[in-house]
């Protein structure tokens, strides 16, 4: 049995590449990721640069590869086909199971004394060790869970779990226990604000006023600015729309120019320096303590904007506390009109257009292939999700003026076909070489285990006495992660179907996933 589950872990270890259009770029050093646990308790932890390695097991029935399975994002409410929704190049799935992991190392084995609601994790001990199937790692082999006395919610995370979650997984397995925690109720135990994954931090001070949705946005700025107050994450990227929305002011507020500085008709901000600093409550960062605002000529308006309140913007929130001006909050529907936002793509409010599916505010071929690689996908419940990959191709006109290209030796480990692996899909090109007058061709495709093939099948009726090459493109798959073996025939057959010849072309190797 050991065997076999060794065995079974280096093929998820090969499927663990996947993480499909995600770039390996690190986060800046030293990002606080602050998460607060039921009771209050504040954790300030870095969240480490994002670097994949072989802890972080596939899930089945994962639509856009991030490592959380399709019903547990509905379940938390993520978007299945959105692999990094907060676009910091995270996979979700590891970004969240790294936040859930900072939150477990902060608990109490066993019941406080102190506080019988906090939550604490119960370990039976046990006469024996579990090694992780990765990694050398020892733990207890003992049963452990994760115990929500309040909400009484219970949730089975053995100790070897608890290490998979601290390299990004919710999947784990060793000597011992394989499985997966499960994630809702993980995150309902830890009392997870699961919905978002960003970076709180204390300047992200709590407002008066009503907020229906808890976003960090009063109902009347929301009804006044135009947003939804139903919804606390309207653009659906896990980030809190009062926190995005005063970090993207902050941008645009940075970038104005100081009034001596500013073109006719220009927006700018002003400050009347004075001879005295001003301290944040929270921080200590000084900024000037003079009054300061930001003016749009064009439109005739301006507002009041202390120093203080961009050092808190550019934390999050539009409340402010400093020694000088004490509390305050910034008039955030007049902030809005006086910067004309949105003013760039992305912000909080841009509109975009049916058919700008990757939301660069554009409808062009890139959107084109975010639907090509979805085309004939389906979501229908009862649907074999095994059914196979297919083929797409184009066969275009020969030139039948052309210089024929020299034939390539297929023993010669030369190809005169080219492959490209991206996403889970494989692109094909290649000049077929054939009858000027074919009654078709076809492409087929065929796929056993990692072999995939491809016929090049050439049908004629009355052919003609010249030779020409036709550009020949296609589109294979999807295919799940893995390394494949592609080769290529040609095939010529008569008019009932058989084949009067098969000729082998090529093979070579692709690879679907993280490296492709």
């Amino acid at each position: 049995m050991r065997r076999l589950r060794r065995a079974h872990q280096k093929h998820v270890r090969e499927q663990a590449k996947r993480y499909k259009r995600l770039k390996q770029r690190a986060l800046a050093a030293g990002t606080a990721a602050a998460i607060t646990l039921g009771a209050g308790a504040g954790i300030n932890k870095a969240l480490a640069a994002y670097t994949p390695d072989n802890h972080q097991l596939s899930v089945s029935q994962d639509a856009d590869g991030d490592l959380l399975a399709n019903k547990e994002e509905m379940a938390i409410g993520y978007r299945p086909f959105k692999a990094d929704q907060n676009r910091n190049e995270i996979p979700d799935g590891v970004e969240l199971s790294k936040r859930c992991a900072a939150v477990v190392e902060q608990l109490p084995f066993g019941p406080d004394p102190a506080d019988p609601n906090k939550t604490y994790i119960e370990h039976q001990p046990a006469y024996g060790l579990e090694q992780c199937d990765m990694c050398e790692t020892i733990v207890n082999m003992g049963p452990a869970w994760i115990v929500n006395p309040q909400l009484g919610i219970t949730v089975e995370c053995p100790l070897i779990a608890m290490h998979y979650l601290q390299h990004g997984s919710f999947g784990y397995g060793g000597d011992v226990h394989n499985g997966r925690v499960d994630v809702p109720a993980l995150l309902r135990a830890l009392e997870i604000q699961y919905t978002y994954l960003y970076d709180p931090n204390e300047h992200q001070l709590p407002i008066d006023g009503n907020d229906l949705d808890d976003d960090l946005l009063t109902d009347d700025e929301e009804l006044a600015a135009g947003f939804n107050f139903y919804d606390a994450d309207q653009d659906n990227d896990l980030i809190p729309d009062g926190i995005e929305l005063a970090k993207q002011c902050a941008e645009v507020v940075n970038q104005l120019p100081w009034k001596d500085d500013a073109l006719p008709g220009e927006t700018y901000k002003w400050c009347d320096f004075q001879k005295g600093l001003e301290t944040c409550d929270i921080c200590g960062a000084t900024v000037n303590m003079g009054p300061a605002g930001i003016v749009n000529p064009k439109l005739g308006l301006e507002v009041d904007c202390l120093l203080i309140a961009i050092h808190y913007m550019e934390h999050g929130s539009f409340s402010h506390a400093g020694d000088v001006h004490g509390h305050g909050r910034i008039d955030v529907p007049g902030l809005l009109k006086v910067l004309e936002m949105p003013q760039r793509c992305g912000d909080l409010g841009t509109m975009y257009l049916p058919g700008d599916l990757n939301e660069d505010c554009k409808a062009d071929l890139a959107d084109f292939g975010e639907f090509a690689d979805k085309w004939l996908g389906s979501t229908e419940p009862n649907q074999d999700e095994n059914i196979g990959p297919g083929i797409t191709y184009q066969v275009d006109e020969c030139d039948e003026g052309a210089e024929l290209i020299p034939p390539v030796d297929a023993n010669s480990g030369e190809l005169r076909f080219s492959v490209r692996a991206e996403g889970s899909y494989v692109y094909f090109k290649d000049l077929i070489r054939a009858n000027c007058c074919p009654d078709k061709i076809e492409l087929e495709m065929t796929r056993e285990d990692n072999l995939i093939t491809v016929y090049e099948k050439e049908y004629l009726g009355l052919p003609c006495d010249c030779i020409c090459d036709f550009p020949t493109t296609a589109t294979l798959g999807p295919f799940e992660n893995g390394t494949y073996t592609l080769v290529v025939y040609e095939q010529r057959e008569i008019q009932d179907g058989q084949p009067l010849w098969v000729n082998f072309i090529g093979s070579t190797t692709v690879t679907i996933g993280l490296g492709q």
